[in-house]
């Protein structure tokens, strides 16, 4: 009996070791052996039993027998345009064009055969390069590979679990009570009108309809060196948005759809090439299919529906097909000009027929200066998940709270309009006790994105909101800002860290450095503006963040970013608005559509992609 059990729990020990606390598979080899050492020598072992041979002794085997690693695909992938193509029938050179009248890519799809000298050449090859005078490609040796795995295997083995539908009915039934605040995806008119477009169920049904979301971003593998190999690694992720948000996050949850290769990044025309797979697999999943289920082992009819696209903007828009900030409408979700960025006001909203038609006569333009044309003018090009039946570019993209209000809005308004990145170097210095290197008190003066302002804050001041951080407590399980706040050894914030900082911190230090005691009423009246800026930037943040929605929140922080941009414009002299500022006007819209916007936020992607990033590499991308 103890054999038996050893022989079960020994391969999944060595598989957790192996998965779950990153050990390597030399290091395993040797755990194997010093368990088998150990219960060889340290018990007594039945005769006639010869333990190597009834368990596995390699790591590869074990996951292997256990079924725990993925099913891979591999295609090879041109490093210029992206296309893919299966290994087995790979052209040598790549043979994509943009357009049907544009030249072929022509990327050497394979390295070429390296010899070391002329004589070890074989005959045959010998003539083959005197005839043509070129490197021969080596086609067991592509260039770059896109790694994926198939959604549809993936789906089998989330849906085989135990607990996961149990848990998405459990969640469902719990937001059904509360009918007054919208506090997850699956209670948002976002969800309810992807239920409407679908067809009438029975309740008797066992058809289950999940929603994922995108996930979208590029990372540097190697760090953010200041010299050297520059790497860009992409990453794409899916989530499904009926998990609760306790088990929707975890990374055993999410599905990592691939890796888009090193060292460069895709353009907005060449991304597509690497969402075909994924797009073509997810209009087959709209249709519905039968899926065995740990609820129901004979097979429940599943339907998929990717609704929601989360990143950056920059990557966000890529993916989806709209512009960047200099074309002449920037927004993805209204028609403003680029000009009128600087009134801060919403222009004409996007809409699902017009946008795809713009998408459509872009493809269908076989110029390439006239596609730039159109695309500069309207700010749309084609996007592979325009094909999606369901897809609605105009509302399925999501403004990520992260990158535009706390890492965007706050960063700005905290270094740029009060000016915390221009203390003087010996003030800061002594402030902060430590060195400060030229890096960490640059000014943008010359930035074009700053923006110059007049001094609202003085150097003491601004001193003194610096020197109480220290002095708040804050309690265990919340962020704290770092002493020494903007020196070199802090290096940049994380999002999480402006959100406690505009929240927790600030609130607490910057009334007491504005307004003195001796001076109460002359104080009150004489920075009256700045602290009403200061105020609703901060009614706002505590909106954005909070957990649940509903109207008046949604009125309530329209009105504080309008009474925040209006009290910028007297504060601050040649107020600098960023395309920031201007995305920040739909937040409003963004919350009435998905809920809190925490829930389809970026946080669980960086937190993969921080995952992604401690993994051990051998250097090269």
């Amino acid at each position: 009996m103890t054999d038996v059990l050893f022989g079960r729990f020994y391969p999944f020990f060595i598989a957790w070791l192996y998965l779950i606390c990153g050990i390597s598979q030399d290091k395993c080899q040797k755990a194997i052996r010093y368990i088998i050492y150990i219960v060889k020598n340290c018990r007594q072992l039945p005769q006639g039993i010869e333990i190597e041979k009834t368990i596995p002794k390699d790591i590869r085997t074990i996951t292997r027998c256990l079924k725990l690693l993925a099913k891979f695909e591999y295609h090879v992938c041109c490093q210029s345009c992206y296309s893919l193509y299966e290994i087995e029938i790979a052209p040598g050179e790549c043979g994509y064009r943009a357009t049907p009248d544009s030249l072929a890519c022509g990327e050497d799809l394979f390295n070429p055969i390296v010899f070391p000298s002329w004589e070890e050449i074989p005959r045959a090859l010998q003539q083959q390069l005197e005839t043509c005078q070129r490197n021969i490609s080596h086609r067991t040796n592509p260039r770059s590979i896109f790694v994926s795995q198939r959604f549809t295997e993936w789906l089998k083995w989330l849906l085989c679990l135990p607990g996961v539908e149990s848990s998405i009915d459990e969640w469902q039934e719990k937001l059904n009570l509360n009918a007054f605040e919208i506090i997850d995806y699956n209670h948002s008119n976002a969800f309810l009108q992807s239920i409407s477009k679908n067809e009438p169920q029975n309740e008797n049904s066992s058809k289950l309809q999940l929603s994922f979301s995108l996930f979208v971003n590029w990372f540097k593998p190697l760090g953010n060196k200041i010299s050297g190999k520059q790497v860009s690694l992409g990453v794409l992720s899916l989530t499904c948005l009926n998990l609760p948000p306790t088990m929707q996050y975890k990374p055993q949850f999410t599905y990592l759809s691939g890796l888009i290769p090193a060292p460069n990044q895709p353009n907005t025309s060449t991304i597509n090439s690497i969402l075909k797979p994924l797009v073509d697999e997810l209009r087959k999943l709209d249709q519905t299919i039968n899926i065995q289920t740990f609820q129901i082992p004979n097979g429940r009819n599943i339907r998929i529906i990717l609704a929601a696209l989360i990143g950056e903007i920059v990557a966000t828009h890529k993916v989806s097909g709209f512009a960047f900030h200099s074309a002449q409408r920037p927004c993805s979700w209204c028609e403003v000009i680029r000009k009128d960025l600087e009134k801060v006001t919403i222009g004409k909203k996007r809409n699902k027929n017009d946008t795809l038609g713009l998408s459509v006569r872009w493809f269908n333009e076989k110029a390439i200066c006239q596609r730039k044309i159109l695309a500069k003018k309207a700010g749309v090009r084609w996007s592979e998940l325009n094909l999606l039946p369901y897809w609605d570019p105009s509302k399925d993209v999501v403004l990520g709270m992260m990158h535009n209000w706390y890492e965007g809005i706050l960063q700005h308004h905290f270094w740029y309009r009060w000016g915390m990145n221009k203390i003087s170097k010996n003030d800061f210095q002594t402030l902060i006790g430590g060195d400060l290197t030229e890096e960490s008190t640059e000014t943008s003066e010359n930035n074009e994105s700053s923006g110059s302002t007049i001094q609202a804050l003085t150097n003491a001041v601004k001193e003194e909101i610096l020197s109480l951080f220290s002095q708040v407590l804050v309690p265990s399980g919340l962020t704290r800002v770092p002493k020494g706040l903007g020196g070199a050894r802090n290096g940049k914030l994380k999002a999480s860290k402006w959100h406690s900082l505009f929240s927790i911190h600030l609130p607490l230090t910057f009334v007491d450095s504005i307004v003195k005691i001796e001076t109460f009423d002359e104080d009150l009246i004489q920075h009256e503006c700045l602290l009403n800026n200061f105020s609703s930037l901060v009614q706002c943040t505590n909106i954005i963040s909070s957990k649940r929605v509903n109207e008046e929140y949604c009125q309530i922080f329209e009105e504080e970013y309008r009474n925040y941009t209006e009290t910028s414009r007297r504060i601050f002299s040649n107020i600098k608005i960023l395309p920031n500022h201007h995305y920040a006007l739909h937040i409003p819209e963004q919350m009435r559509w998905w809920g809190p916007l925490s829930g389809v936020s970026e946080f669980a992607g960086e937190r993969l992609v921080g995952i992604l990033q401690n993994f051990k590499k051998n250097s090269t991308p």
